[in-house]
């Protein structure tokens, strides 16, 4: 149990920093999303949005596959 903890403890913290450092970039997912809200996107931030997107397509993808070639779940 006390190697859990730990582990549980890194990732937390590790989230914690991703999603700050992803705050604090100007053409992060946090900006992307107030620019769309004020309709001020350009480019850049229209760019930004097709990469998150894609990334959570192939990352959706991986995960389908990997569960199925391993048999986990129903």
């Amino acid at each position: 149990a006390p190697d859990r903890r730990a582990a549980q403890f890194l990732y937390s913290v590790a989230v914690l920093v991703l999603f700050g450092g992803a705050t604090a970039m100007a053409g992060g997912p946090t900006n992307a999303v107030a620019r769309l809200a004020i309709d001020s996107a350009d480019a850049a931030t229209t760019l930004t949005v097709v990469v998150y997107v894609a990334l959570g397509a192939v990352a959706y993808a991986g995960v389908r596959r990997f569960v199925s070639e391993n048999g986990i779940g129903g």
